[in-house]
């Protein structure tokens, strides 16, 4: 038995590997790409154990997924007033038993074009493939860590490449309360390093997620960006998210959110709907920012339980 373990494991490895090796040409936020429940909540969910997709938010949510989920990913409209992005996706996770660690790897396609205030930029395409990792340390805590390439290959421009990855735990006080602590981006690049969409800021963030009986559960996420080392002037600043979710029926969920962008000076309201079936989920969310046209972002996720 235990050399079937192993053998299962290095194979995980060897396919994480290979899609680093295939496909290692993310686009800029990718590490932060949130899947439909979660944009759902307002980008909260980081202690949410109950949606198998949060491992975007924190890798040691993976010890909770299913056994095994394959999942697509759609997202298209403005990410921000007058920004518009395209992103495709798909992820497959592992968590059987028998493995030494759980884990899930994810390949994501986007195409944006950015509005500073005053132009449009050009057009941008950018491809993501992480690795994520997870292990249940007791029976309540759980730590994951994950690693990502990214390339961004701007119309007008240099293609640059990027590898980070962060760190994440996970506690589960009760059935019904738990948190989450997630340090993402430990490694920073010099100034004239990359481009200046490829630096990417230290983020600690942390998340609580509340289970009010026979009402909903409440999340609430806190995000502390940190100045980059070479950006002394600038302050830290911290983001805020807040979300509710509830079920019905046992195979239908509704959910919304708003969410605080304190580091970029603007806010967004959420909502979105879920059936939840035993061999498929479909998940749907719908994201404005406020105050803003041109600002309306969907997204669909379509996720497989074997």
């Amino acid at each position: 038995m235990k050399f079937n373990t192993d053998s299962l494991q290095l194979k995980f490895i060897f396919r994480s590997v290979l899609l680093f090796i295939l496909f290692a040409p993310v686009f800029s936020w990718a590490q932060y790409f949130r899947a439909a429940p979660a944009q759902a909540l307002g980008g909260a969910g980081r202690a949410n154990y109950g949606t198998a997709s949060n491992y975007f938010l924190n890798p040691a949510l993976l010890v909770y997924a299913p056994s095994s989920v394959a999942s697509f990913y759609y997202q298209d409209g403005y990410y921000a007033k007058r920004s518009h992005s395209t992103v495709m996706g798909l992820g497959f996770i592992e968590n059987k038993s028998r493995l030494l660690f759980s884990g899930a790897m994810s390949y994501l396609k986007s195409r944006y074009t950015r509005f500073d205030g005053e132009s449009f930029g050009s057009p941008v395409e950018e491809e993501y493939v992480d690795a994520n990792f997870a292990k249940r340390i007791t029976s309540s805590f759980s730590l994951g860590f994950n690693v990502y390439r990214l390339t961004q290959n701007p119309s007008i421009g240099v293609t640059d490449q990027y590898l980070g990855g962060g760190v994440g735990g996970h506690w589960l006080v009760s059935p019904n309360l738990s948190f989450a602590l997630v340090y993402q981006d430990l490694i920073q690049r010099d100034e004239d390093e990359a481009e200046p969409f490829l630096h990417r800021p230290r983020r600690l963030s942390a998340g609580v997620t509340w289970n009010l009986e026979g009402i909903a559960t409440l999340n609430i996420d806190g995000l502390r960006i940190q100045p980059l080392d070479w950006q002394e002037e600038q302050d830290e600043e911290t983001d805020y998210s807040v979300g509710l979710e509830r079920v019905f029926r046992r195979y239908f969920v509704f959910r919304g959110g708003y969410e605080w962008q304190n580091s970029q000076d603007r806010e967004f309201y959420t909502v979105g709907a879920a059936f939840r079936g035993p061999r498929l989920r479909l998940q749907y969310y719908f994201r404005k920012q406020d105050g803003a046209k041109n600002s309306d972002l969907h997204g669909i996720d379509m996720v497989l339980p074997f």
